[in-house]
């Protein structure tokens, strides 16, 4: 079984993982840890946006999920953290075997093409390059 867990700012304290700064919402965006250990963040309706930033390409989590990378910058309203900062200010996350998705996704076996970016990717699956999930 999965986990989740909010991320949100920290004067509001209405979250899993409390964040300081004035352009988080209470409740901002939102992390899930499946069971193969690969991670996704949505966005949970926040006022200032919630974007990822991979390879120096800025990815906008609008609706559903993308996927993440360990080497991902997450951005809250502007607010820049690693992954790894996000996941140590978590405790249920500590002890979970962080995938890359390269290795949680080797076992797939029907491969498409994503229509974002181009790369393939196994079907049904978030894009392993950009987390493009369509």
């Amino acid at each position: 079984m999965g986990k989740r867990f909010s991320l949100g700012r920290a004067n509001a304290g209405r979250a899993d993982v409390l964040l300081v700064g004035s352009t988080i919402s209470a409740k901002h965006a939102e992390i899930y840890i499946d069971d193969r250990g690969v991670l996704f963040i949505s966005d949970l309706g926040s006022s200032n946006g919630t974007s990822i930033i991979r390879s120096g390409k800025v990815l906008n989590v609008s609706s559903g999920a993308i996927s993440l990378l360990s080497t991902d910058v997450i951005s809250l309203g502007g607010k820049k953290f690693t992954v790894d900062e996000i996941l140590a200010k978590q405790p249920a996350a500590k002890n979970v075997k962080i995938a890359s998705n390269k290795e949680a996704y080797a076992s797939e076996t029907k491969m498409i093409r994503c229509a974002s970016c181009g790369s393939v990717t196994p079907a049904g699956r978030p894009c392993i390059e950009c987390g493009y999930l369509g």
